[in-house]
């Protein structure tokens, strides 16, 4: 259960992180691509509430070290526009990798 606790932490912290990035950026480009990441977290969350995850294994291990990275890129890049473009690739990355994560 910790496991889980663990992922779902992180990808609460990547939800809050890309919504003040979106309510702070001024670009509706920027915007869009922060629209489509807010949508596949969404849909990685669901599907992971929809699962049982028996065993923490390496693609949860994965997933949970890339979505920490990306909150923090995420969190800098609230305070500089010019780490955008790195925290959405690393949100982009880590969602790739919470999409791996199988049931039990």
């Amino acid at each position: 259960m910790p496991e889980i606790i663990k992922l779902a932490t992180q990808l609460d912290k990547a939800r809050d992180h890309l919504f003040e990035l979106a309510q702070n950026t001024r670009s509706p480009g920027k915007k869009a691509e922060i629209a489509r990441e807010m949508r596949r977290l969404s849909r990685e969350t669901r599907r992971l509430i929809s699962i049982n995850i028996k065993k923490r294994g390496e693609e949860y291990d994965a997933a949970t070290s890339a979505l920490g990275t990306a909150n923090t890129r995420l969190r800098k890049a609230i305070d500089d526009s010019q780490k955008l473009a790195d925290a959405l690739e690393q949100v982009a990355f880590a969602l790739d990798l919470v999409a791996k994560v199988k049931p039990a």
